[in-house]
C-alpha cells in the first residue's frame, strides 16, 4: 500500500493503445484502455470522424490484476486492441 492507504501502484490504470488507420481517405482511431480496478475492465473504442462508431469492453477479475500484476492485463488489452484492429481490416478489405 503506499502511504495514503489507497493501495499500491498496481491499481493505477495502465497506459492506453492508439493506432490509426486510412481507408479511402478516412481515418480511423482505435484506442484501447484499461478502465482501472474500479471497473476491472478494458475498453476499446474506435472513433472515425470525432464519432465513436464501435465500443466493446470486456471485463477480467480482480484476481487476474493480484496474480498476475500489470503485465497480465497489459497483454489483455493487447489481444483485445489488435483483434479489434484486425477485424476492421478484414472488413476494409485489406
Amino acid at each position: 500500500m503506499d502511504e495514503r492507504g489507497k493501495g499500491s501502484t498496481r491499481e493505477q490504470p495502465l497506459t492506453g493503445l492508439n493506432h490509426s488507420l486510412h481507408h479511402m481517405g478516412q481515418e480511423v482511431h482505435v484506442q484501447t484502455e484499461d478502465l482501472g480496478s474500479r471497473e476491472q475492465c478494458i475498453e476499446t473504442q474506435v472513433f472515425c470522424g470525432g464519432c465513436v462508431i464501435l465500443s466493446t469492453r470486456a471485463a477480467y477479475t480482480a484476481s487476474v490484476k493480484d496474480q498476475d500484476g500489470r503485465e497480465a492485463v497489459a497483454e489483455l488489452m493487447r489481444r483485445q486492441h489488435f483483434g479489434v484492429i484486425q477485424e476492421i481490416e478484414h472488413k476494409l478489405g485489406r
